[in-house]
């Protein structure tokens, strides 16, 4: 909850932070009352910013003239705050107390970690970028739904994460590769998932395409590129978002792909304006898959593909706590299957184009990143922090060993709307 608990001597409002269950990215802004022109004047280094608040659980800060703390009388004085009841990590941010600073001293995402907690010096998204209300079309927002989708984006937008994904991964592509030897680049293994996966398609130049938690765009470049397709990234990370709008700037493809900040269970596009519907490994971080494939279904036209990759449960085993270390890491109570994804997708509506298992490059996949990072993490630690590291170790043997046993299932999906 946000509320305004009163006033600083100065006059200045102060907001408490509360049992911070939020729907996704819901924005209060909390400017200055000023009777008189000077108490105006006397605030202007200490104005106040947007609060945008991440999926924290008890109260953990006060926001006032020159920025967080943790009681109102010290929000005046003090300039940082430890936030630390975020369900994936902590932040110290510090504030600048100048007002002509566009964003807080330093970076706000360096300085994050793995906090859960953001707050930014405005919201400078398009109005057509935002991603629209889901209750404009009825559609409740449910709790998981809203957590997962903060967790993710805290996660994605963090610097340990990017970083990582920059440096160990390749920073074009985030997703699992398709590997031809031991020790091949984990950069040109994505990149052939994405050659791989286009080759089922018929795309002509005009076709449009949506990635639906598009990364760094790499895959939207390759089809653009290759194919003449206008393709929309739609993810939800500002800091994935940023580098994807200066590699496509820099290939100059800004005329065919349109990135857009928003949530797939919650397109924010009209019915049927898709010819194809592309994701790779994705949907997983959702807390509502069926609603995700039931937005899919709505803006992908008649006779439209539906193709992506996503690591799975095995169909054959329905044990949670078998899956408990791996639900840990991903920050959500379950996975879908082949045979769940086949089934869901045929009650929307979808014919089965082909389901083609790949499970062996998943285990392939995360044994060799976890193999690069091993490796590198000493030469990586003024970029990669040796606790994200060492996290991300463990969570990458989690998978590696779920593979082995058997419990795990990953390939290339392709539906085809009826």
């Amino acid at each position: 909850m946000i509320e305004s608990v009163g006033r600083l001597p100065r006059g200045v409002d102060v907001l408490r932070l509360r049992d911070a269950q939020t729907p996704h990215r819901r924005r209060k802004r909390f400017h200055e009352s000023r009777d008189k022109a000077a108490d105006h004047d006397e605030a202007r280094s200490g104005r106040m910013r947007d609060v945008d608040l991440l999926a924290s659980e008890t109260t953990f800060g006060y926001w006032g003239t020159h920025g967080l703390s943790d009681s109102p009388g010290e929000a005046s004085k003090h300039p940082a705050v430890d936030a630390t009841t975020s369900p994936i990590g902590s932040a110290r941010i510090r504030w600048s107390v100048d007002e002509t600073a566009s964003q807080p001293e330093g970076s706000v995402r360096s300085l994050m970690g793995d906090g859960a907690c953001r707050a930014l010096g405005g919201d400078r998204r398009s109005a057509k970028s935002r991603p629209s209300s889901s209750r404009s079309r009825g559609h409740p927002v449910k709790a998981d739904d809203t957590d997962a989708a903060n967790t993710a984006e805290a996660y994605y937008d963090s610097a340990d994460a990017d970083a990582f994904y920059t440096a160990i991964w390749g920073g074009e592509d985030i997703h699992v590769g398709l590997y031809r030897s031991d020790g091949e680049d984990i950069a040109e293994a994505s990149a052939r998932t994405v050659r791989h996966m286009a080759s089922k398609l018929d795309l002509k130049p005009g076709a449009r395409v949506i990635d639906i938690g598009a990364g760094y765009g790499g895959a939207a470049r390759y089809l653009a590129r290759e194919t003449g397709a206008h393709v929309t990234c739609l993810n939800l990370s500002d800091t994935e978002n940023t580098r994807n709008r200066r590699l496509t700037a820099e290939q100059g493809l800004e005329d065919r792909i349109e990135i857009v900040h928003g949530v797939f269970e919650d397109i924010p596009f009209q019915d049927n304006s898709f010819d194809v519907v592309w994701s790779q490994e994705a949907i997983l971080h959702s807390g509502d898959r069926l609603r995700v494939l039931k937005e899919v279904s709505r803006v992908l036209k008649p006779g439209g593909d539906f193709i992506f990759t996503d690591p799975m449960r095995a169909d054959d085993i329905d044990d949670a706590a078998a899956f408990q270390p791996i639900y840990e890491r991903i920050h959500l109570p379950d996975m879908a299957s082949i045979g769940v994804y086949r089934a869901t997708l045929d009650d929307l509506g979808f014919e089965t184009v082909g389901i083609e298992d790949l499970t062996h490059q998943l285990r392939n996949h995360y044994a060799r990143v976890r193999e690069e990072l091993t490796a590198r993490r000493h030469a990586l630690e003024d970029r990669i922090s040796p606790e994200y590291a060492e996290r991300m170790l463990i969570g990458l043997s989690h998978w590696v060993e779920g593979a082995d046993a058997g419990q795990l299932a990953w390939g290339v999906l392709h539906f085809r709307k009826r």
